[in-house]
């Protein structure tokens, strides 16, 4: 018999905490129940690629809406476009810069609202083109224009 030798598992802070999977499908859930329901277009979960302008040349945020009239007839390729809704989650490995880039490319890419969800802290960033960013941490997290009267209790977001 031949000794095997087995390295140990080393934490790795790189890979998303349970929290934010919880997150992810709490405000996926949320988000699919309203576009649904309302033949607003698409909810697309992780690992989804999107094109945007600059470096990196596409992006895989944390949910995604595409509008109905951006949805491509065939749901087999990549998008070509920018969501009209973009959800970041932000994780342990995540950088200030990071994410304030990622963030810039989906607005220069046509993006109409980006939301910067911030589990450590509560509280979600809500970007619009043009306008400075606002923070929420009790309230709603509206999603007008691209979601006409959604709304969900920040709180909701978060209580696991």
């Amino acid at each position: 018999m031949t000794d095997v030798l087995i390295p140990p598992q080393i934490e790795d802070d790189t890979m998303p905490t349970l929290r934010h999977g919880v997150i992810i499908m709490r405000l996926g859930t949320y988000l699919t129940e309203f576009v649904t329901a309302r033949g607003l277009g698409i909810v697309c979960a992780p690992q989804t690629t999107f094109k945007v302008v600059g470096s990196p040349p596409t992006r895989e945020p944390a949910l995604a809406v595409v509008a109905r009239s951006h949805v491509p007839g065939d749901l087999d390729v990549e998008a070509d476009v920018a969501p009209d809704l973009a959800v970041e989650v932000v994780s342990r490995s995540d950088t200030f810069g990071s994410v304030a880039i990622k963030v810039q490319q989906y607005l220069d890419s046509g993006t109409q609202i980006v939301w910067v969800v911030r589990p450590e802290i509560r509280t979600v960033e809500v970007y619009h083109p043009g306008s400075a960013p606002s923070m929420i941490s009790s309230g709603d997290l509206a999603g007008a224009p691209v979601l006409p009267d959604f709304r969900v209790a920040v709180e909701d977001i978060f209580t696991v």
